[in-house]
């Protein structure tokens, strides 16, 4: 017998034009002073534009002082904007990096929180903000993740914070915002969701209520995420978005694999996109996974409608798109400019509660190293 407490938006809007629902949440929620946090990347696209619009009614502030996976400099400074302007709710439109920007300004701005005291777990009763999540991308799910990453970049290392308040009020599932999107990222998010579905499809820690969801996932996937990424499909696009935010409800209660565990320090170590980073070594991680249960690759394979309807099948596919995609080329064009350390990844990665839920055993840290190296032979 399991006992999970879950908690899911109070509001979900999807569908083309359904932006324009947010002028609506805000009137009735009685909030005029929004923090806007938003991906630069987004600006100057048309979804942009029809977002500015209706937000430009409200007294709003919009912030973008991050990169790819905020530091804690980064959202201590939004946090000192936030306090400023005084905002009565919250608005992070962009990737998983500005929906776990937003996380953390609202959790330290609502309660003038240093970062320590963010990281320790509080028993007194936080505060959080009215908080809208506009995700612009087909992958990570982090508008329906109780956790937000934040980068210590002195060490270098990812760090994960868990407020179940952090699964927001509203969630807008707009497809009109990632037609703009370049292939490669189209790819590298919307592999980011195949990856997780994989993941918790396999993990010792999963069972029958959540492989009930991930089978409709993986068949979803399997039809959509080539059109998707190769032909920019719209039907496909508002797919993988729509994926992305319901298998993300239920993989915070089993865990992952160790392709999360190594790439959250590699993208540390490395700026590495999240996306990029986790499908360079999942085909690598499911070969050193197939022996622990192949009845479950091969039922993946089987559900994705692969032609090779077992794990070594899967892996191609994963390292054929990451190949026709142009993961492959910007990987090795960031990687060869550069000198790391794969000792302290596999060091780092080793320490990750992924290594638990993993469905084999990690017996040594040299078994990460092993991943981590064979994984970077495709970007020679």
């Amino acid at each position: 017998m399991e006992f999970w407490r879950m908690k899911t938006p109070d509001i979900v809007v999807n569908g083309r034009g359904s932006i324009q629902a947010i002028d609506k949440i805000l009137g009735n929620s009685n909030k005029k002073n929004p923090f806007v946090v938003v991906d630069s990347k987004v600006k100057g696209t048309k979804f942009f534009d029809d977002f500015y619009k209706i937000v430009s009614k409200y007294n709003s502030f919009f912030w973008s002082n991050f990169t790819t996976d905020p530091s804690e400099e980064s959202v201590k400074d939004g946090a000192e904007a936030y306090i400023s302007h005084k905002a009565d709710s919250l608005i992070a439109v962009g990737g998983g990096s500005a929906i776990d920007a937003g996380k953390l300004i609202g959790i330290l701005g609502k309660n003038r929180y240093s970062l320590d005291e963010c990281y320790a777990s509080k028993k007194v009763e936080e505060k959080f903000p009215f908080f809208i999540c506009v995700p612009t991308t087909c992958g990570t799910g982090a508008e329906s993740s109780p956790y937000a990453i934040v980068s210590d970049t002195s060490i270098p290392k990812k760090n994960a914070i868990e407020r179940e308040f952090f699964i927001p009020s509203a969630v807008i599932l707009d497809p009109d915002s990632i037609l703009s999107l370049e292939k490669k990222f189209i790819a590298a998010t919307s592999l980011d969701t195949l990856i997780h579905t994989i993941e918790v499809h396999t993990a010792r820690t999963s069972n029958s209520l959540v492989r009930i969801q991930t089978r409709g996932s993986l068949l979803s996937l399997g039809k959509y995420m080539e059109q998707a990424i190769f032909e920019r499909d719209y039907e496909a696009l508002e797919c993988l978005q729509n994926t992305a935010f319901t298998s993300r409800l239920l993989y915070p209660r089993t865990g992952l694999s160790i392709a999360h565990g190594i790439a959250h320090p590699l993208g540390a170590y490395t700026g590495m996109h999240h996306g990029m980073a986790v499908a360079l070594v999942m085909p690598e991680v499911i070969r050193y996974n197939q022996s622990a249960c192949p009845g479950l690759f091969e039922e993946i394979a089987e559900l994705l409608g692969l032609y090779q309807p077992d794990a070594e099948g899967i892996a191609i596919w994963i390292e054929k798109l990451l190949e026709f995609s142009g993961i492959i080329d910007d990987t090795r064009h960031k990687l060869n400019k550069m000198t790391f350390n794969v000792d302290e990844i596999a060091k780092h990665a080793m320490k990750s509660s992924n290594i638990k839920s993993n469905p084999r055993d990690v017996e040594s840290v040299y078994q990460l190293e092993e991943i981590i190296r064979k994984s970077f032979y495709l970007c020679k």
